[in-house]
């Protein structure tokens, strides 16, 4: 009977590793993580051009600077509201902060807040993205909103957007704006909107998060599909069973390396092209809940602990 016992485990074993090997993953640990510690659950992070590590939560926004120096923003200094649901450093070096009464422009002295009265479609923002021109574009609960320096205008479903709620958006290296929604994802060039949801080859409809891979091909992170990637032309699609950590992925960003990094409520995974590697909590999260990763183009890569308020870089 023992023996029994002994051979199914081994055999559940040898199938998961093959299933495993079938999908090019492969565990692994990272060392040199460096943590940050808040008093509120982190939502949103960026680096600045100096280095400084900005984070977004549910009462305000704080700036680490590299000497280990912290400030923290709240509305009573200039933020639209304290709910902070995004961070984004901008071309211009200003940080914009995606909150639940509007967006907030801060140039390191002055803040600058826009609403809805102001042209903005809508004040809940839970996503902001800006192109290589300096414009941005807002995601919100009823649509997007493009400002470029002077001028709004927004989009709804009404023009073409699958959904009108807004939860991720990023830059396509063809210029393309992608918006992903609680309905699918929408291509936008300008011009021409396309959208494509499940029955297209999307995992899951609802997707939390998008980034552009250095091949061009788009990523998009779903609630309970995993991660889907798309080359203008073929749908491919990674689960837990492929090495992600979770098929739950809130955030997607690409390293300055070329790989691309997943995060989910269970843990991190990296991606090459190739072979994964997943970080959990005995390697170096300490903790696998509700992690997020980001990247904003200043070699460096932060992972938040939302419930926590921990932040690893």
């Amino acid at each position: 009977m023992e023996f029994q016992r002994w051979a199914y485990q081994f055999l559940i074993a040898t199938l998961v590793l093959l299933v495993l090997a079938g999908c090019m993953g492969s565990p692994g640990s990272y060392p040199g993580w460096a943590a940050y510690e808040t008093s509120h659950p982190v939502l949103g992070v960026a680096f600045d051009r100096a280095g400084n590590l900005w984070a977004g939560g549910l009462q305000g926004a704080v700036e680490w600077q590299p000497d280990g120096r912290h400030i923290q923003f709240t509305n009573a200094d200039g933020l639209a509201a304290d709910p902070v649901w995004s961070v984004l450093a901008a071309p211009d070096g200003a940080i914009w902060f995606g909150t639940s009464g509007g967006v907030s422009r801060f140039d390191g002295s002055n803040w600058h807040s826009f609403t809805h009265s102001d042209g903005l479609v809508d004040d809940q923002v839970w996503a902001m993205a800006a192109s290589p021109d300096g414009t941005l574009w807002f995601g919100t609960n009823h649509g997007v909103s493009r400002f470029d320096g002077s001028s709004w205008q927004s989009y709804t479903s009404a023009n073409g957007l699958i959904n009108n709620v807004v939860q991720s958006i990023a830059i396509a290296p063809d210029g393309a704006v992608w918006f992903g929604t609680r309905g699918g994802a929408s291509r936008f060039d300008g011009k021409t909107w396309q959208g494509f949801s499940k029955a297209d080859g999307l995992a899951a409809n609802n997707v939390w998060s998008i980034a552009a891979a250095p091949d061009g091909a788009m990523w998009f992170g779903t609630d309970g599909g995993g991660a889907s990637r798309y080359d203008g032309n073929v749908w491919k699609n990674y689960g837990a069973d492929c090495g992600l950590a979770d098929n739950v992925i809130e955030s997607i960003v690409t390293a300055p390396d070329g790989s691309l990094w997943f995060g989910g409520r269970n843990g991190v995974a990296r991606f090459d092209g190739k072979a994964w590697q997943t970080f959990t909590p005995a390697e170096a999260l300490l903790k696998n809940n509700h992690v997020v990763v980001w990247q904003q183009g200043w070699q460096r890569v932060a992972l938040t602990w939302g419930e926590a308020g921990r932040l690893l870089k």
